[in-house]
Protein backbone atom coordinates (compact mmCIF):
# COMPACT_ATOMS: atom_id res chain seq x y z
CA UNK A 1 0.00 0.00 0.00
CA UNK A 2 1.83 3.13 1.20
CA UNK A 3 5.02 3.70 3.15
CA UNK A 4 4.58 4.71 6.77
CA UNK A 5 6.53 7.39 8.58
CA UNK A 6 7.50 9.51 5.59
CA UNK A 7 8.91 12.97 6.24
CA UNK A 8 11.01 12.07 9.24
CA UNK A 9 10.95 15.55 10.74
CA UNK A 10 7.55 14.81 12.19
CA UNK A 11 7.44 11.04 12.19
CA UNK A 12 5.20 9.58 14.86
CA UNK A 13 7.11 7.07 16.91
CA UNK A 14 5.01 6.51 20.02
CA UNK A 15 1.61 7.06 21.59
CA UNK A 16 0.47 9.91 23.76
CA UNK A 17 -1.49 9.84 26.98
CA UNK A 18 -5.01 11.08 27.48
CA UNK A 19 -8.26 10.42 25.66
CA UNK A 20 -7.57 7.19 23.83
CA UNK A 21 -3.95 6.09 24.03
CA UNK A 22 -1.11 4.95 26.22
CA UNK A 23 2.18 6.55 27.16
CA UNK A 24 4.95 7.08 24.68
CA UNK A 25 7.04 9.30 22.54
CA UNK A 26 6.89 12.59 20.71
CA UNK A 27 5.10 14.06 17.74
CA UNK A 28 6.58 17.25 16.31
CA UNK A 29 5.15 19.36 13.50
CA UNK A 30 6.74 17.99 10.34
CA UNK A 31 5.06 18.91 7.08
CA UNK A 32 1.60 17.49 7.72
CA UNK A 33 2.20 14.52 5.43
CA UNK A 34 4.20 12.48 7.93
CA UNK A 35 2.87 8.99 8.43
CA UNK A 36 0.68 8.89 5.32
CA UNK A 37 -0.31 5.29 4.87
CA UNK A 38 -0.11 4.38 8.56
CA UNK A 39 -2.70 1.79 9.46
CA UNK A 40 -2.70 -0.08 6.14
CA UNK A 41 -6.36 -1.15 5.69
CA UNK A 42 -5.32 -4.15 3.58
CA UNK A 43 -2.74 -5.51 6.00
CA UNK A 44 -2.74 -3.88 9.44
CA UNK A 45 0.28 -5.92 10.49
CA UNK A 46 2.39 -4.57 7.64
CA UNK A 47 1.50 -0.91 6.99
CA UNK A 48 4.35 -0.36 4.52
CA UNK A 49 3.72 -3.37 2.30
CA UNK A 50 4.59 -2.24 -1.27
CA UNK A 51 2.84 -5.30 -2.72
CA UNK A 52 -0.61 -4.19 -1.60
CA UNK A 53 -2.95 -3.43 -4.50
CA UNK A 54 -4.68 -0.05 -4.74
CA UNK A 55 -7.49 -0.09 -2.21
CA UNK A 56 -10.03 1.78 -4.31
CA UNK A 57 -13.01 -0.43 -3.59
CA UNK A 58 -15.88 1.78 -2.56
CA UNK A 59 -14.21 5.05 -3.42
CA UNK A 60 -16.76 7.48 -4.82
CA UNK A 61 -16.37 8.09 -8.54
CA UNK A 62 -13.62 6.95 -10.86
CA UNK A 63 -9.93 7.87 -10.49
CA UNK A 64 -9.35 11.60 -10.95
CA UNK A 65 -13.06 12.26 -11.26
CA UNK A 66 -14.78 14.24 -8.57
CA UNK A 67 -16.91 12.27 -6.16
CA UNK A 68 -20.66 12.56 -6.77
CA UNK A 69 -20.16 14.59 -9.94
CA UNK A 70 -18.48 17.70 -8.59
CA UNK A 71 -15.92 18.83 -11.21
CA UNK A 72 -12.61 16.99 -11.93
CA UNK A 73 -9.04 17.74 -10.96
CA UNK A 74 -7.95 21.27 -11.85
CA UNK A 75 -4.94 20.69 -14.08
CA UNK A 76 -1.84 21.99 -12.32
CA UNK A 77 -3.74 22.31 -9.04
CA UNK A 78 -3.92 18.49 -8.83
CA UNK A 79 -7.03 18.43 -6.64
CA UNK A 80 -10.72 18.64 -7.34
CA UNK A 81 -12.44 22.00 -7.14
CA UNK A 82 -15.02 20.42 -4.83
CA UNK A 83 -15.20 17.02 -3.21
CA UNK A 84 -18.84 17.58 -2.34
CA UNK A 85 -20.55 15.65 0.43
CA UNK A 86 -18.44 12.51 0.88
CA UNK A 87 -20.40 10.72 3.57
CA UNK A 88 -18.05 8.34 5.37
CA UNK A 89 -14.47 9.21 4.45
CA UNK A 90 -12.68 6.33 2.65
CA UNK A 91 -9.63 4.39 3.85
CA UNK A 92 -9.33 5.94 7.32
CA UNK A 93 -6.50 5.57 9.84
CA UNK A 94 -6.09 7.41 13.15
CA UNK A 95 -3.22 7.93 15.58
CA UNK A 96 -2.71 9.56 18.97
CA UNK A 97 0.72 10.91 19.92
CA UNK A 98 2.25 13.18 22.56
CA UNK A 99 3.42 16.59 21.36
CA UNK A 100 7.16 17.04 21.21
CA UNK A 101 7.45 20.58 22.54
CA UNK A 102 4.29 21.09 24.60
CA UNK A 103 2.18 19.35 27.21
CA UNK A 104 -0.57 17.99 25.02
CA UNK A 105 -1.53 15.39 22.46
CA UNK A 106 -2.00 15.30 18.72
CA UNK A 107 -4.93 13.36 17.29
CA UNK A 108 -4.47 12.57 13.61
CA UNK A 109 -6.70 11.08 10.96
CA UNK A 110 -5.89 10.35 7.33
CA UNK A 111 -8.33 9.37 4.60
CA UNK A 112 -7.24 8.33 1.12
CA UNK A 113 -9.53 10.23 -1.24
CA UNK A 114 -8.04 8.80 -4.44
CA UNK A 115 -6.18 5.47 -4.49
CA UNK A 116 -4.64 6.06 -7.92
CA UNK A 117 -3.17 9.55 -7.50
CA UNK A 118 -2.78 9.09 -3.73
CA UNK A 119 -4.65 12.22 -2.68
CA UNK A 120 -5.20 12.36 1.08
CA UNK A 121 -7.28 14.31 3.54
CA UNK A 122 -5.28 14.84 6.74
CA UNK A 123 -6.90 16.08 9.97
CA UNK A 124 -4.65 16.96 12.90
CA UNK A 125 -6.05 18.14 16.22
CA UNK A 126 -3.35 19.79 18.37
CA UNK A 127 -4.34 20.37 21.97
CA UNK A 128 -3.57 23.91 23.14
CA UNK A 129 -3.35 25.49 19.67
CA UNK A 130 -5.67 27.48 17.41
CA UNK A 131 -9.30 26.44 17.76
CA UNK A 132 -8.25 24.09 20.58
CA UNK A 133 -6.31 26.70 22.56
CA UNK A 134 -8.92 26.97 25.31
CA UNK A 135 -9.03 23.22 25.89
CA UNK A 136 -6.61 21.40 28.16
CA UNK A 137 -7.57 18.16 26.42
CA UNK A 138 -9.49 17.43 23.25
CA UNK A 139 -13.14 16.85 24.14
CA UNK A 140 -16.26 16.27 22.02
CA UNK A 141 -17.49 19.50 20.48
CA UNK A 142 -17.43 21.61 17.32
CA UNK A 143 -14.27 23.55 16.51
CA UNK A 144 -14.33 26.43 14.03
CA UNK A 145 -11.30 26.87 11.77
CA UNK A 146 -9.92 30.37 12.34
CA UNK A 147 -6.92 32.39 11.21
CA UNK A 148 -4.42 30.45 13.35
CA UNK A 149 -5.76 27.17 11.97
CA UNK A 150 -4.91 28.28 8.43
CA UNK A 151 -1.19 28.11 9.23
CA UNK A 152 0.33 24.71 9.93
CA UNK A 153 2.78 26.20 12.43
CA UNK A 154 -0.05 27.41 14.70
CA UNK A 155 -3.15 25.38 13.86
CA UNK A 156 -5.14 23.43 16.40
CA UNK A 157 -7.86 22.23 14.06
CA UNK A 158 -5.66 21.47 11.05
CA UNK A 159 -7.51 20.14 7.98
CA UNK A 160 -5.28 19.54 4.98
CA UNK A 161 -5.12 18.00 1.51
CA UNK A 162 -1.98 16.27 0.26
CA UNK A 163 -2.07 15.89 -3.52
CA UNK A 164 -0.23 13.16 -5.43
CA UNK A 165 1.67 11.58 -2.56
CA UNK A 166 4.56 9.43 -3.81
CA UNK A 167 5.08 6.48 -1.42
CA UNK A 168 8.53 5.76 -2.88
CA UNK A 169 10.01 9.19 -2.17
CA UNK A 170 7.63 10.54 0.46
CA UNK A 171 7.07 13.63 -1.71
CA UNK A 172 3.76 15.44 -2.07
CA UNK A 173 3.17 17.45 -5.24
CA UNK A 174 0.94 20.09 -3.63
CA UNK A 175 -0.32 20.77 -0.13
CA UNK A 176 -3.52 22.56 0.83
CA UNK A 177 -4.79 23.81 4.20
CA UNK A 178 -8.31 24.71 5.30
CA UNK A 179 -9.07 28.38 5.79
CA UNK A 180 -12.73 27.96 6.78
CA UNK A 181 -15.14 25.33 8.04
CA UNK A 182 -15.68 23.28 11.18
CA UNK A 183 -14.43 20.05 12.73
CA UNK A 184 -16.88 18.25 14.99
CA UNK A 185 -15.51 15.65 17.38
CA UNK A 186 -17.92 13.12 18.87
CA UNK A 187 -15.53 10.60 20.45
CA UNK A 188 -11.86 10.46 21.49
CA UNK A 189 -11.90 7.34 23.66
CA UNK A 190 -10.47 4.41 21.73
CA UNK A 191 -11.76 5.80 18.45
CA UNK A 192 -11.45 9.22 16.88
CA UNK A 193 -14.91 10.00 15.52
CA UNK A 194 -16.58 13.07 14.13
CA UNK A 195 -17.03 15.04 10.93
CA UNK A 196 -15.89 18.02 8.90
CA UNK A 197 -18.23 20.54 7.30
CA UNK A 198 -18.03 23.56 5.00
CA UNK A 199 -14.29 23.20 4.43
CA UNK A 200 -12.53 25.66 2.10
CA UNK A 201 -8.94 24.86 1.13
CA UNK A 202 -6.17 27.05 -0.23
CA UNK A 203 -2.78 25.95 -1.51
CA UNK A 204 -0.17 25.95 1.25
CA UNK A 205 3.25 27.54 0.93
CA UNK A 206 5.82 24.78 1.59
CA UNK A 207 8.21 27.33 3.09
CA UNK A 208 5.92 29.30 5.41
CA UNK A 209 3.15 26.70 5.95
CA UNK A 210 0.56 29.46 5.45
CA UNK A 211 -1.70 29.87 2.38
CA UNK A 212 0.45 30.48 -0.70
CA UNK A 213 0.27 34.12 -1.82
CA UNK A 214 -0.85 34.53 -5.43
CA UNK A 215 -1.98 30.93 -5.89
CA UNK A 216 -5.35 30.43 -7.53
CA UNK A 217 -5.49 26.75 -6.55
CA UNK A 218 -8.31 26.00 -4.15
CA UNK A 219 -10.66 23.22 -3.21
CA UNK A 220 -13.67 22.56 -1.00
CA UNK A 221 -15.40 19.78 0.88
CA UNK A 222 -19.03 20.08 1.89
CA UNK A 223 -18.88 17.34 4.50
CA UNK A 224 -17.36 14.03 5.52
CA UNK A 225 -17.52 11.81 8.58
CA UNK A 226 -14.86 9.68 10.25
CA UNK A 227 -14.62 6.97 12.88
CA UNK A 228 -11.30 5.14 13.21
CA UNK A 229 -9.53 3.22 15.95
CA UNK A 230 -6.73 5.25 17.52
CA UNK A 231 -3.32 3.61 17.15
Amino acid sequence: MLAAGVGCTGEYVGAGGGGGGGGGSDAGRGNGDDGLGEGDPNDPGDPGDPADPPADAGLPGSPDAAPQGNGGEQGECLVQSSYGALGTLPQQAATLRAQQNAAGNVYRLTAQLDAVTNDYLVIELWEGYGALAANGQLTPGTYTIGAQDSDYDTCGACVMLSADFDPQTGNVAKRFIATAGTVTVTNVNGNLAGSVSGIAFKERDPQTNAPLAGSTCASAMASGSFDATLQ
